[in-house]
């Protein structure tokens, strides 16, 4: 081996010492502060189901409401909203009108 050869061997060398510290340190603070550092909100995905591919229903609750959410890859809509103490059957709600929710 000449010179040459031996300059990348030790560069070599260098990279691996590094990724064997940097692995295990990497790998520490994501398990343990990660699970710290999570987002505790206060929204709630209660049920989901799926419409095709980017499209889905999705009742959530938030701030003691309940919300069915249609979600398109280009828009988010809510179709009905209800506060949570109100338990409607999804066929109830399935029937009313859009007629009857603008008269009441």
């Amino acid at each position: 081996m000449g010179v040459f050869d031996w300059e990348i061997l030790k560069g070599l060398v260098k990279v691996v010492v590094v990724l064997l510290v940097m692995a295990p340190l990497i790998y520490f603070v994501t398990r343990f502060y990660g699970t710290k550092l999570k987002f505790k909100g206060s929204i709630k995905v209660l049920e989901h189901s799926s419409l095709g591919t980017g499209k889905g229903l999705y009742v959530i609750e938030w701030e003691n409401e309940r919300l069915l959410i249609a979600v398109t890859g280009q828009n988010v809509s809510v179709l009905h909203r209800v506060s949570a103490e109100k338990q409607h059957p999804v066929k109830e709600i399935l029937s009313e009108s859009p007629s009857e929710e603008a008269e009441a």
